[in-house]
């Protein structure tokens, strides 16, 4: 997989990841249910990944290897189905 279209899913997973952090940190203060705390965790530790992954692709140095792109489609998976799952609790 050429480097745009890898560049282009970990962007998604960064944005994605945000907008879920932020909407499900918002709802969790006004509901305070567990349920949104186990989804603002999730999107958390994607935001952290999609970040960590970023800054490393900038230096290059904490990752040598190219990013498995499997892992990149699934984490999107992943995201907008908890991103969907979200908006409708």
């Amino acid at each position: 997989m050429n480097i745009a279209l890898d560049s282009l899913l970990l962007g998604i997973v960064v944005v994605l990841a945000a907008a879920g952090t932020s909407f499900s940190i918002i709802s969790y203060f006004q509901i305070r249910t567990r349920e949104l705390l186990a989804v603002m965790s999730v999107f958390l530790i994607f935001l952290i990944k999609g970040v960590v992954i970023t800054i490393s692709r900038l230096w290059y140095t904490i990752l040598s290897e190219p990013i498995d792109p499997i892992i990149l489609v699934f984490d999107v998976f992943v995201l907008i189905v908890l991103f969907l799952y979200s908006f409708m609790e």
